[in-house]
C-alpha cells in the first residue's frame, strides 16, 4: 500500500482492530488484452476460461467446507466469528490467486435472487455470494481490468465447442455435448461460455423452454461446427 500511495494521518480503532487508511491513485484502465470468463461454483469456487481452477487451499479447505462449518456454528458464538473470518480470508486468498496478466476484461455471472424458490437453510445462508463478488470486483478494479456482468442462463448447458445448448448436456460436474460429443469439466465449459459475446435470450424465449429439446446458441458472428439438425435463432 505504501508503494502505491500515501498513508493518512488518521486511524480507526475498534475492539480488536486498528484500521489504517491510504490515499491511492485511480488505477490505469487496461484497453488491450484478452477477455476471461469466471464461473462461480459450490464445489470449485472459481473456474476461469483460460484453465485456471481455484478451490482447495494448502490446508485442504474449500469454500464449501468452510460454509458447512459456519452453518454448524451458533450465530454470535466465538466459533461462528472464527468461521466467518475464515470464510472472508479464504475468499481473498482465492481471488488474489487469479492471474490477470494480459487481461483487459473479465466477464462474471450476474447472479440475482439466488435463494428464490429454494429452501433457505443455514447452509444456503452461509454462501455469501455478495461478499465474493464484492471482493472479486475490488481486485479487478484495482488492477484496471474492466468488469462485465453476464446473464448466466444456459451458459452451463451450452457446448463451448459447437454451441449446442441442451439441459441434458450437463450432469453435475461433468459436461458432455450430445450433439458433437465434446466432454469437459462442467464449470470450465461454463466459464468459456461466459467469456463469449452471446446474443441475449429474453424472458419470453426462456419460458418457451427450448433448452429441453436443444438449440444452437452461438457467439455473435460464429457458426456451429457440426451439422445442424435443429437450429433456433434468438436474434
Amino acid at each position: 500500500m505504501l508503494e502505491n500511495g500515501n498513508i493518512k494521518t488518521g486511524i480507526r480503532l475498534s475492539k480488536n482492530l486498528i484500521t489504517l487508511m491510504f490515499d491511492l491513485p485511480d488505477p490505469v484502465a487496461i484497453t488491450t488484452g484478452k477477455i476471461l470468463g469466471i464461473d462461480i461454483g459450490q464445489k470449485t469456487t472459481l473456474s476461469v476460461s483460460d484453465g485456471q481452477k481455484i478451490d482447495i487451499d494448502r490446508h485442504g479447505h474449500t469454500y464449501s467446507s468452510i460454509c458447512k462449518r459456519l452453518a454448524r456454528k451458533k450465530k454470535g458464538s466465538i466459533g461462528f466469528r472464527k468461521a466467518d473470518t475464515h470464510r472472508t480470508n479464504y475468499l481473498h486468498w482465492t481471488i488474489n490467486r487469479i492471474e490477470l496478466n494480459g487481461v483487459r476484461q473479465v466477464n462474471i455471472e450476474k447472479i440475482r435472487n439466488l435463494r428464490k424458490g429454494k429452501r433457505n437453510n443455514r447452509l444456503m445462508q452461509a454462501w455469501n455470494y455478495g461478499e465474493l463478488f464484492s471482493v472479486l470486483k475490488g481486485r479487478l478494479q484495482e488492477s484496471g481490468v474492466q468488469v462485465n456482468e453476464v446473464d448466466p442462463v444456459y451458459t452451463s448447458q451450452m457446448c463451448s465447442k459447437c454451441g449446442w445448448t441442451r439441459k441434458g448436456n450437463r450432469k453435475l460436474k461433468y459436461f458432455r455435448c450430445d450433439r458433437c460429443g465434446h466432454a469437459a469439466d462442467a464449470d470450465l465449459n461454463a466459464s468459456i461460455n461466459i467469456s463469449l459475446d452471446l446474443p441475449r435470450i429474453s424472458k419470453e424465449e426462456r419460458l418457451s423452454k427450448a433448452n429441453r429439446i436443444g438449440f444452437y446458441w452461438l457467439e455473435t458472428g460464429k457458426e456451429h461446427t457440426v451439422p445442424c439438425v435443429q437450429k433456433v435463432s434468438w436474434e
